[in-house]
């Protein structure tokens, strides 16, 4: 009856008191007359929150029913109600079989995305959305989309360790790409906001696992492990990184890292010398490879392997002080710890090739000339440089040392005649003069000698003159040496009368007295000798000898090579006055005029 005269309030009031009166508050019935009584109220008596009321109770007794749902969401969005949207999600949520997942689930996602968007209220947000997550796990149509909204959720509330549990869930349903991507993103959290290094390490191994040679995860774990000082798992990455690459300049650089860090981090020499071996054995020739190699060998005292790198280093030099720099270390080297002598000779002289005023070299040269083996070869090497350097003093050191221990004797000779030129340079003439000695000593037995005794001779004229007589007493003493071990009879009656003859004008009759006498010994005839030993009798009033030399003159007068009547007659007389005068043996002087 109110229906027919349109009394819709009156109507309203009766079904309210029909669904009173049912037995069971929560039925298909309640919930129809609340559905009626929602309609009415709001399409005829114009009250939409009444009806939104009405039919807010109407889906908490029958949630399934799609047109209440429907009808709740419509009124509840017109006027704005999304509180009492939200709640009546809640409630037709608790009121849902349990057993009716999907429902439920819709119902709570429903009540989330309220909370989410049109409430902001991100607690409750989260609530629901964990709620709705926990519901079903396993239902990707309700569990994704929450994962979803909480991730975005913990992100804005900075609630890191539940962002990383959602973002797992959610890694936990995706293969490929996707899945790298959220792990990625759990690890930079873990790393960079709660700096835990070791969860890092572990999230970037787990996305190795399904792409061993992902560049980005290598980069992040390469990172980390570098910050904490984990330097065994670094070289690790960096192996697997060498492993994959086939580019030359990218494995040298990674190799090269390895290295370092063993050498550096680790402080492992032996195996640091061993990661440096490895880039050389795909790049022979890399110079930073080589000079670790040999800091390292020299830190360890492995002096052969060091001199190999170095060997190695030198043909890549091309500055000359750096390659003499590295001769340097190895002449060192072969001087030093290694004993090889003749080596670090050779070393040197190519470092004077290069650099013929390096000190270190010359210095290293001149240390190997006490030695027995190697004194020749190292003048050899010298004697040019210093003869370069104008350097008089051990140029006669060099010439002294070939004078003394070469074998030939011409060679000594002449190295003798070279100190004897030097030291005229140097205005040492006494030192000139000992060295022509010398070697006139030893080539007593070589015709050079007459060279000697010209060279002896010419030095003694020019030093020896005024109050210096130094010069012509040395070279008496010389040839006095050296007449009696003379073979050559011309060469020693030349000695024999430079020695009277000098000795005659320092007024030392006697010796020139012996060596005139000694002069006639061998040549009885000699003139010159006869002559000087009739003056040394005269001035020293030696008439017994001199008329002995008158004597003799006579003779050598009267013999048919000459036969010199004029000669013989002088030297008669002379006997015969000598005998007169001085001797007083008037007989004798009588037998001598007899023969004139």
């Amino acid at each position: 009856l109110f229906e027919a005269d349109g009394q819709w309030d009156k109507l309203a009031e009766v079904l309210r008191v029909q669904r009173e009166a049912l037995p069971e508050a929560r039925s298909p019935e309640a919930a129809a007359l609340l559905s009626r009584i929602a309609r009415l109220t709001e399409i005829e008596l114009k009250q939409p929150l009444p009806a939104l009321h009405a039919y807010r109770e109407a889906l908490r007794l029958d949630p399934g029913d799609v047109g209440n749902r429907e009808n709740v969401e419509r009124i509840a969005e017109k006027l704005g109600r999304f509180e009492d949207l939200a709640s009546a999600w809640e409630e037709a949520f608790a009121a849902a079989d349990e057993d009716n997942l999907a429902l439920r689930g819709d119902l709570l996602r429903r009540a989330a995305e309220l909370y989410d968007t049109k409430l902001s209220d991100p607690n409750r947000a989260r609530d629901a959305w964990k709620r709705l997550l926990d519901l079903d796990p396993t239902s990707l149509d309700t569990a994704r989309p929450a994962t979803v909204a909480l991730a975005r959720l913990y992100q804005q509330g900075a609630q890191w360790r539940e962002l990383i549990e959602v973002l797992r869930k959610q890694a936990e349903w995706t293969q490929g790409e996707e899945r790298k991507q959220l792990l990625f993103r759990v690890g930079e959290i873990e790393h960079d906001l709660l700096g835990d290094s070791a969860a890092a390490v572990s999230t970037y191994r787990e996305i190795l696992e399904s792409d061993a040679q992902d560049h980005r995860a290598l980069d992040a774990l390469e990172r980390i492990h570098t910050a904490q000082g984990q330097w065994q798992e670094l070289i690790e990455i960096l192996r697997r990184r060498v492993e994959m690459s086939s580019e030359s300049s990218e494995r040298r650089d990674l190799l090269w890292r390895i290295a370092e860090v063993i050498e550096q981090k680790i402080g492992d020499r032996d195996e640091a010398i061993t990661a440096y071996h490895v880039i050389l054995d795909e790049r022979a020739e890399d110079l930073p490879t080589l000079d670790a190699l040999a800091r390292l060998y020299e830190s360890a005292e492995q002096h052969s392997d060091l001199l190999e790198v170095l060997e190695r280093r030198l043909p890549l030099t091309q500055m000359v002080i750096e390659r003499v720099a590295l001769r340097s270390r190895m002449a060192q080297l072969l001087e030093g710890p290694l004993r090889r002598s003749d080596a670090a000779l050779d070393a040197y002289r190519e470092i004077l090739v290069e650099d013929a005023h390096n000190v270190g070299a010359r210095n290293g040269l001149e240390r190997m000339l006490d030695s027995d083996s190697l004194r020749l070869r190292a003048a050899e090497v010298l004697e040019p440089i210093y003869q370069m350097l104008g350097d008089v003093p051990a140029l006669v050191r060099m010439s002294e040392l070939f004078a003394t221990y070469l074998a030939d004797v011409q060679e000594r000779i002449a190295r003798l005649r070279r100190v004897a030129e030097l030291k005229v340079q140097q205005n040492e003439q006494a030192a000139a003069l000992d060295a022509l000695a010398r070697a006139a000593r030893l080539a007593v037995g070589e015709a050079v000698l007459v060279e000697l005794l010209d060279a002896i001779e010419e030095h003694v004229r020019r030093t020896g003159v005024g109050a210096h007589i130094g010069p012509r007493r040395e070279m008496i003493s010389l040839y006095r040496q050296l007449g009696d071990q003379i073979l050559d009879t011309q060469v020693q009656e030349r000695v024999f009368l430079t020695i009277a003859r000098e000795s005659h004008e320092l007024s030392d009759r006697d010796t020139a007295r012996e060596y005139y006498r000694r002069v006639l010994d061998g040549a009885p005839e000699h003139l010159g000798a006869l002559d000087a030993l009739e003056r040394i009798y005269a001035e020293g009033h030696e008439f017994e000898p001199l008329l002995e030399i008158y004597a003799r003159r006579a003779e050598l007068a009267q013999r048919e090579s000459r036969n010199d009547a004029a000669e013989r007659r002088h030297y008669l007389l002379c006997a015969a006055d000598l005998c007169e005068r001085e001797l007083h043996r008037e007989g004798e002087a009588v037998v001598a005029l007899e023969q004139v």
